[in-house]
């Protein structure tokens, strides 16, 4: 006892006159860094939330920005001590308090509010079938004429209540409130219950004013379902789309580990659900919903999912050395025991893998034939089961050699095309180069032989067309340059207007075989899609609006119903008016 005591007194006597003991604690040092947390308040001490803050140093130098949370906070921590101005990140007009200035010392955790007391605000109250929407992400949209914008950073999310606040400049305004997630229970809604900005109710405000606008969002269509294979087992992990028939907005989940998937916000009507694999791939499986309408449930129960012929749990994976190439990259494609082509990869389509790897996933098990297209070689591989094989191929510079040298014109002018792909075809097709600006791809050190050759497309900066030729043969000869000029064919093009929306597209749909054109957008009302294929199509105007307007077609009510409209090479078709009403 009298050695603990005297031990605790010799530490005490110790401590005191400032020196330490081995073995004790020692009073810690104060933190070499500072911290802030600032808030944001309107004069009418409403919280200002999803605003940015930007901290600087006193020369405007870059500190920090964060953004600014329900509560109307943000934080900035592991600060160095000195001088800072935290300045709020929106447009605000003449706001005449945007900005603090802080004395931060070491280990401080200092707090600061930034009050916007020359402000104008607009609040109200979100709601779904009447119950406040917690969690809506609200966005301000300025009125300049007919025409209206979201500024940059005039958002808020609504409370618990669903009641927001924005702080704004003067202007006229309205909102819309949705999410940025795929799990909203509503459709995107603008204030007066409308999906058109358009169309939407708005308010204006003057200096120092106050305006409301709420927002009764339309309510979506649930649907619900769970996943599993053929023999009965959840699918989880399944990318699960919904495409609305007829008009425009999508609704996507993803399968949980019971197979089971809710999807929300889904607009009225018929639907159409694709699924699809992050380690899989597509399924061919679709299912389409019954007609139904906002705020209903479509509950689909078990959804049994197939996959594509000759797809399996097993991988290959090919280990190229020698003479690989990059431009054009080497290809490897894969026969199965049936000599069918399953498989084809370039060397260079696989950026992020190993170097001189291609590989083939997701392929049934069984016996194949790995084989480089431009020199023939090959190898046979066996892969189990659920199992990753590897096969490795010494790729030899051929011997006898020759090039090949494409120009790409256009049908009628005869002017060079720049951006067209240029396919090499043998046992497989790939693509060997593109065309430059006058229209030629040099293709070298081609093994001898007969080919095909065709164009398969044109991409420039700005456009890409589907425009293709029909396969032309040619014979590389050893040293020699082999030359060919290859004429696009003579397109037609399909025009006319659209009245009564803003935000429009158009497609066309090819009857029978041919690949579906690109959605294009309408441009003050009116629409010319060129570089249409000769052949027959169906045409499709949709309002681009998620839920807006469902889809007008040529001459019928429905794409099946629609009249066939006939493309003829260098001929124009105008389909003349297509009128959205209501």
């Amino acid at each position: 006892m009298v050695r603990r005591l005297t031990a605790a007194l010799i530490s005490a006597i110790l401590v005191l006159t400032g020196m330490t003991v081995v073995g004790t604690s020692a009073q810690a040092a104060p933190p070499a860094t500072a911290s802030v947390a600032v808030r944001v308040l309107t004069q009418r001490d409403q919280v200002v939330t999803q605003s940015l803050i930007r901290l600087e140093h006193p020369n405007g130098a870059f500190a920090g920005i964060e953004l600014v949370d329900d509560d109307g906070w943000t934080r900035f921590t592991d600060l160095a001590p000195g001088r800072y101005r935290a300045k709020l990140d929106v447009p605000l007009g003449k706001a005449s308090e945007r900005s603090v200035e802080l004395d931060l010392a070491a280990g401080e955790a200092a707090t600061q509010t930034i009050r916007i007391t020359a402000d104008q605000t607009l609040s109200g109250q979100i709601t779904v079938a009447g119950a406040p929407w917690a969690g809506a992400d609200v966005v301000a949209y300025k009125f300049s004429g007919s025409t209206a914008k979201a500024p940059r950073n005039l958002t808020a999310r609504a409370d618990q209540d669903g009641r927001y606040t924005l702080v704004l400049p003067e202007g006229v305004f309205t909102v819309v409130a949705g999410t940025r997630s795929w799990d909203g229970p509503a459709l995107g809604t603008f204030a007066g219950g409308v999906v058109r900005v358009q169309d939407a109710e708005r308010t204006t405000l003057t200096a120092g004013s106050h305006a409301t606008l709420d927002v009764a969002a339309i309510p979506g269509v649930t649907i619900t379902g769970r996943l599993v294979d053929a023999q009965g087992r959840p699918q989880s992990g399944v990318f699960v789309q919904a495409t609305p028939l007829g008009r425009a907005g999508d609704a996507r989940a993803w399968s949980q580990t019971d197979g089971s998937f809710v999807l929300t916000g889904a607009t009225a009507g018929r639907h159409l659900l694709s699924f699809s694999s992050a380690s899989g791939g597509d399924y061919v499986t679709t299912v389409t919903t019954a007609s139904v309408a906002a705020g209903r449930t479509v509950k689909l129960g078990k959804v049994t999912l197939k996959r594509p012929a000759g797809w399996g749990t097993s991988s290959l994976v090919v280990r190229l050395t020698g003479a690989v190439r990059e431009a054009p990259g080497t290809v490897v494609y894969l026969k199965n025991s049936r000599g069918r082509i399953v498989g084809q990869q370039e060397f260079g389509d696989l950026e992020d893998g190993p170097p001189h790897e291609v590989a083939f996933r997701n392929i049934a098990p069984g016996r194949y034939r790995a084989v480089v297209a431009q020199t023939g070689q090959s190898t046979a591989v066996s892969v189990a089961r659920g199992k990753a094989a590897t096969a490795r191929i010494r790729v030899k510079a051929p011997k006898k050699t020759g090039s090949a040298l494409i120009r790409v014109v256009r049908p009628s002018s005869g002017k060079p095309v720049e951006g067209a792909s240029v396919e090499l075809c043998a046992k497989v097709c790939y693509r060997a180069a593109w065309t430059d600006s006058r229209g030629r791809a040099r293709v070298a050190k081609v093994p001898v032989g007969k080919y095909k050759v065709k164009v398969a497309g044109v991409s420039t900066s700005t456009t890409t067309s589907q425009a293709s030729t029909a396969p032309v043969k040619i014979t590389v000869k050893r040293g020699k340059t082999t030359t060919k000029t290859l004429r696009l064919p003579l397109d037609g093009k399909v025009k006319g207007k659209v009245v009564g929306r803003e935000d429009v597209r158009v497609r066309l749909v090819p009857v029978g075989s041919g690949p579906v054109l690109e959605w294009q957008w309408v441009k003050k009302g009116s629409f010319v899609v060129r570089n249409v294929p000769a052949g027959r199509y169906r045409m499709v105007v949709r309002d681009a609006t998620t839920g807006g307007a469902l889809d007008l077609y040529y001459k019928g009510s429905t794409l099946k119903s629609s009249k066939i409209i006939k493309v003829k090479p260098g001929r124009t078709l105008d389909l003349g008016k297509f009128v959205f009403r209501g």
